[in-house]
């Protein structure tokens, strides 16, 4: 709806890729591939992981709504295989909070795959993810089956 001149302006360019980026994290989409360093730096790949589903969780370490919702997490990962259901954990702490990023693993025991995203190259800029915490489940295809479902939905697929 916006004219030719306010499309190419720059605020113009931002809200169209804005727009592209929410488009490609609608369900039925298929996730992109990334790589992110976990805690230890050792880089991981979504495609390298193999799981029925697997449950991508953006967070950061003083998210209230986050850390809230940990001990459901952590219930929902106790209670299932790995083989059944990965669950990784994508946190968007800027390079000056890593380390309370890592502490709040360890506090928290978070014992899921942990990466770190402090540029927010998956969340913002390749899906225009604004809130936290935001979770996406995918299948073993790497194909979204839903964003911010909730857990007892997640446990529904999952039968």
């Amino acid at each position: 709806r916006l004219n030719a001149a306010q499309q190419s302006s720059p605020r113009g360019k931002l809200v169209a890729g804005y727009i592209e980026a929410r488009r490609s994290f609608m369900p039925g989409k298929i996730m992109a591939d990334f790589q992110l360093p976990d805690s230890s730096g050792k880089m991981i790949s979504l495609y390298n992981i193999k799981s029925r589903y697997i449950l991508i969780d953006f967070w950061f370490s003083t998210c209230k709504p986050c850390i809230d919702g940990f001990p459901e997490l952590i219930e929902l990962y106790n209670k299932t295989s790995r083989e059944d259901l990965t669950i990784i954990g994508i946190s968007v702490d800027g390079p000056a909070m890593l380390p309370s990023w890592k502490a709040a693993i360890r506090k928290y025991q978070l014992p899921w795959i942990n990466l770190s995203d402090p540029e927010y190259s998956i969340p913002y800029y390749r899906y225009g993810i604004e809130n936290y915490p935001t979770q996406v489940l995918v299948d073993g295809g790497y194909r979204i089956i839903g964003v911010n479902e909730g857990l007892g939905e997640v446990e529904r697929i999952l039968k």
